[in-house]
C-alpha cells in the first residue's frame, strides 16, 4: 500500500504530449483549409466528366443505331 501512495504523489511530466498535441491541433487547421479548397475544382472536373461522358454515349449509340443497316 506505501507503494502505491508513492507512486500516486509522483509527478508526471506530460510536456511531451502536451507539445505533441499542440503540433498536431496546429497543423489541422491547414489541412481542413487545403481539403475544403480542393473540393470546388474537384467537383467541376466531375460535373464536365460527366457531361462529356452522357453525351459520348448518346453519339454512340445514335452512330451504332446509323450502322445497323449495313
Amino acid at each position: 500500500m506505501a507503494v502505491l501512495s508513492a507512486n500516486a504523489s509522483a509527478a508526471i511530466n506530460t510536456t511531451a504530449i502536451t507539445e505533441a498535441i499542440s503540433a498536431v491541433t496546429g497543423i489541422l487547421p491547414a489541412m481542413g483549409d487545403m481539403v475544403s479548397a480542393a473540393i470546388g475544382p474537384m467537383m467541376t472536373i466531375g460535373i464536365c466528366m460527366f457531361c462529356l461522358r452522357f453525351f459520348d454515349d448518346i453519339l454512340g449509340a445514335i452512330s451504332t443505331g446509323l450502322r445497323f443497316g449495313r
